[in-house]
């Protein structure tokens, strides 16, 4: 079961006590331009943070493996450090 894509924004407003549609659609919008704000402040680091952590954490867990996990360690690190190195 899937929930519509405004559900959480619709349940904030309703918690918040935003009883119109007007409302509601004025916290939208807020949400939104704030959102829109903070997006120039991710660094390129963090958005390569994103991807590469599970990859890390992928390749810990596989280190436990008796004999091939630390061949596939490596490879998931040195793929890590590949997306790492994307300048962005």
């Amino acid at each position: 079961m899937s929930l519509p894509a405004g559900f959480a924004l619709y349940f904030v407003a309703v918690w918040l006590g935003l009883s119109t549609n007007g409302e509601r659609q004025m916290m939208r919008k807020i949400v939104i331009l704030a959102l829109l704000c903070g997006l120039p402040c991710l660094s390129g680091c963090f958005l390569t943070k994103i991807l590469t952590v599970p990859m890390r954490t992928a390749g810990a867990a596989v280190s436990v493996i008796p004999v091939a996990g630390n061949k596939i360690h490596d490879a998931i690190d040195t793929a890590a450090e590949v997306v790492d190195e994307i300048p962005i």
